[in-house]
């Protein structure tokens, strides 16, 4: 089985969650809160000084929220490191931070040319 797959299936096994990983608990607090998502975002910009993202806040949060969920899940890829989220966690943060015109990046791998 996909590793991916696993780690979410991890975080999704406490009966409370009927199987998604949008309903555990911790997924509102930790991941569409926006003073969660203000701070996280202050964090990586102060450990990287660099933007996550430029543009509306709402695009920040999405970016921030993308990011967090990935912490919770892998707690550290690293860079270039990337993973697909489920589609029902792309859905719940483009619901909470939506762009006005739909307009969505959607996955995409590393530029392996860079190494």
């Amino acid at each position: 089985m996909n590793p991916q797959v696993i780690k979410i299936q991890e975080r999704c096994k406490e009966p409370l969650h009927a199987g998604c990983i949008t309903l555990h608990p911790w997924f509102e607090p930790s991941i569409l809160n926006p003073a969660t998502l203000t701070i996280a975002y202050w964090q990586y910009r102060s450990q990287y000084d660099e933007p996550l993202a430029d543009g509306s806040v709402d695009r920040r949060f999405r970016y921030t929220a993308y990011r967090q969920f990935v912490r919770w899940c892998w707690t550290f890829l690293g860079k270039d490191n990337r993973v697909p989220l489920p589609s029902c966690v792309l859905e719940s943060i483009r619901k909470s931070f939506p762009d006005p015109n739909q307009n969505y990046t959607g996955f995409k791998y590393p530029n392996l040319n860079n190494h």
